[in-house]
């Protein structure tokens, strides 16, 4: 119940943050957040594999650690490249902002809790985070059960929006989808 009311607060937090800063900052914070997300989803295995699994007790925390560490530094080196670039924003009258700026710093706000929510379920930690489980393996079957549903998935919505771009606008000539369906 308590990651519920968190996430849903910090999406509208962020919502309302950009609203507040206008369209146009609103429209470049959400394209800094697709590519820090599309930075951080394409090295995370490589860095952790590469570099942080040692067989030591970090190697449980590495997972989430890294990619929500690669998501935050690239989130903050563009948004201070775009804040260098363009150094004065679009003025609109400030309903304009409000109402078309809402649902574009609501969409930056469930990518980024989005993310930092797949990171916090790559964490070694207990089977619940803030009394939410989600899928956990079943002490009599052993089989991965689902438990509880987030009433924001924005795990969901973010994993499926990476996955349509991974598979559609930043494809490869083998895309992940094809290449590892599962």
């Amino acid at each position: 119940m308590i990651l519920n009311f968190l996430i849903i607060g910090l999406v509208a937090l962020i919502a309302y943050w950009w609203a507040n800063q206008g369209v146009f900052s609103a429209i470049l914070h959400l394209l800094c957040t697709i590519v820090a997300g599309a930075i951080a989803f394409g090295l995370w295995e490589w860095v952790v594999v590469r570099f942080l699994l040692s067989g030591s007790q970090f190697d449980q925390y590495a997972w989430g650690l890294t990619l929500a560490g690669l998501f935050v530094a690239s989130l903050l080196i563009l948004r201070l490249t775009c804040d260098k670039i363009v150094r004065a924003n679009v003025r609109l009258p400030h309903t304009y902002d409000l109402v078309f700026g809402l649902p574009i710093g609501a969409a930056s706000g469930i990518l980024t809790i989005g993310i930092l929510t797949i990171a916090c379920g790559f964490t070694g930690s207990e089977i619940d985070i803030l009394g939410y489980t989600g899928y956990a393996r079943s002490s009599k079957t052993g089989k991965v059960e689902s438990h509880d549903s987030l009433w924001f998935p924005v795990h969901t919505w973010t994993a499926g929006f990476y996955s349509y771009i991974s598979a559609t606008s930043l494809t490869t000539s083998l895309p992940m989808a094809d290449a590892y369906p599962q």
